[in-house]
């Protein structure tokens, strides 16, 4: 296992869920910081693991040499799943564990003495009545397809996903990951590549309102 270390530059660490989700974070902030925001050359992302594993991370994380130095703000990242409320208690708790003073609620920053400490819960969008929605990264990926034709595409995905379970008894006990993915390889620039991948090749826009809300959080907790 890589030792865990921070960079000399970094004021705010984000802790996310996963390998994926620490590459789309890393380049949607490399778009940024091309576009002028030079402050996010100061976030750093780091994967915390599963679920199970995030509280004992903050704990490592939070004595690592240079932290309670150096770090100003953190920001941890998970999936809604099938319950967002639920996701967002857990998080609380993890925080709670390790001793930091901690937000009511998902999407806002709070600070105290000087230190700033928001959660983000994604997908990050809303239902007709403004609650945000369970779900997961992919949904928030799909949300942001950087692609004209995107819903005609996702129309046609679901009609085969559709065929499928019906022609061939076929099951998609994770239909978020498979709709995506099926969009991918429909594309020879996107075929073999994960999200992380994608992101850097330009598969999703990074001005999506969805995808500027975290970028509203990141930059919150850099000024």
């Amino acid at each position: 296992m890589a030792k865990l270390q921070l960079k000399n530059e970094t004021t705010c660490l984000v802790l996310c869920e996963g390998v994926d989700a620490k590459f789309f974070l890393i380049w949607l902030l490399d778009y940024y910081i091309k576009h002028g925001i030079t402050d996010f050359e100061h976030i750093q992302v780091e994967d915390f693991g599963g679920i199970t594993q995030l509280t004992d991370s903050i704990g490592v994380w939070k004595n690592i040499s240079g932290f309670r130095q150096n770090v100003k703000a953190l920001c941890i990242i998970r999936d809604a799943e099938t319950d967002f409320l639920n996701s967002c208690q857990s998080i609380r708790g993890s925080l709670t564990k390790n001793q930091f003073v901690v937000p009511k609620h998902a999407w806002t920053v709070k600070e105290v003495n000087g230190f700033k400490l928001a959660y983000i819960v994604f997908p990050g969008t809303k239902d007709s009545e403004g609650n945000y929605n369970s779900g997961t990264l992919e949904d928030l990926c799909l949300e942001s397809l950087a692609d004209v034709d995107k819903n005609i595409k996702l129309e046609s995905i679901d009609e085969f996903i559709n065929k499928s379970k019906k022609d061939f008894n076929l099951q998609f006990p994770r239909l978020h990951k498979t709709r995506l993915h099926e969009f991918l390889v429909m594309h020879d620039k996107y075929v073999d590549c994960k999200i992380g991948e994608a992101a850097k090749a330009g598969a999703f826009d990074f001005e999506n309102p969805v995808v500027k809300e975290i970028v509203r959080i990141f930059t919150e907790l850099t000024k």
